[in-house]
C-alpha cells in the first residue's frame, strides 16, 4: 500500500473515533497502530496499542502487533515478553511462535529460533511467514537445502523479498559448491 493510502486510511480512522461513539476501540487502535507503523509512527502506533491492552489485555493479536512495533524500534526484550505472554494466553496458535522466532533470529539467537519456527510450522504447515523465517536461519546455520527449500515453498505463497531472494541464490551457489548436500544438511 503506498503512504498516502496509509495516511488516507489512519484519517478515515481518526474521522471514526471523532464522530462515533460505537466503534469497536480495540480493532480500531489496532488498525490506527498498524497505519503510523507504516508511516514510521511507531512510538504513537505502541501508545496506541498500550490503549488496546488496557481494554483487553489478552488479545493475541494486539499483543503480536505490539511486539512487532517494539521489535520496529529495537525493544527486543519488550517484544519478546509480548509474545511470550500471547504463547502462555493461547499456547495452541502458530502465530506467536513464529513471531517469536523471527525476534530471537533478530537477536542472534538461532538454535532457539528455528525450534520455534520448527513448532511453528508443525502447528500451522506452510504458512509464509514461517517458512520465510525458517529460511533465514537455516541460511544463517549454513543448513543449504533446508533454506532452498523453505525459500522454496515460501515462495508459492507470495513472491520472496530482494533479501530473501539472494540469500536463497547465496544457498544454491554454496551448496553447489560443497557438490551438493554435506553434512550441515541433515536438518532440513
Amino acid at each position: 500500500m503506498y503512504m498516502s493510502n496509509y495516511t488516507a486510511a489512519l484519517q478515515a480512522l481518526q474521522t471514526l473515533i471523532a464522530i462515533d461513539s460505537s466503534w469497536d476501540a480495540i480493532n480500531v487502535l489496532k488498525m490506527c497502530s498498524v497505519c503510523k507503523n507504516k508511516l514510521g509512527r511507531h512510538d504513537e502506533a505502541l501508545a496506541d496499542l498500550n490503549k488496546a491492552m488496557v481494554a483487553d489485555p489478552h488479545n493475541v493479536q494486539v499483543l503480536q502487533e505490539r511486539a512487532d512495533t517494539k521489535a520496529a524500534v529495537l525493544d527486543y526484550n519488550g517484544a519478546l515478553a509480548d509474545v511470550c505472554t500471547a504463547i502462555q494466553l493461547y499456547p495452541e496458535d502458530a502465530g506467536p511462535l513464529t513471531r517469536r522466532g523471527h525476534i530471537l533470529y533478530m537477536i542472534g539467537q538461532l538454535e532457539a529460533a528455528l525450534a520455534d519456527l520448527d513448532n511453528a510450522n508443525g502447528m500451522r504447515p506452510n504458512h509464509e511467514l514461517t517458512l520465510l523465517g525458517r529460511g533465514h536461519v537455516k541460511h544463517d546455520l549454513e543448513i543449504w537445502a533446508g533454506a532452498i527449500a523453505d525459500f522454496g515453498e515460501a515462495e508459492k505463497h507470495a513472491p520472496l523479498d530482494e533479501y530473501a531472494s539472494k540469500q536463497r541464490t547465496y544457498a544454491k551457489e554454496r551448496l553447489g559448491a560443497a557438490g551438493g548436500p554435506v553434512a550441515t544438511q541433515q536438518r532440513m
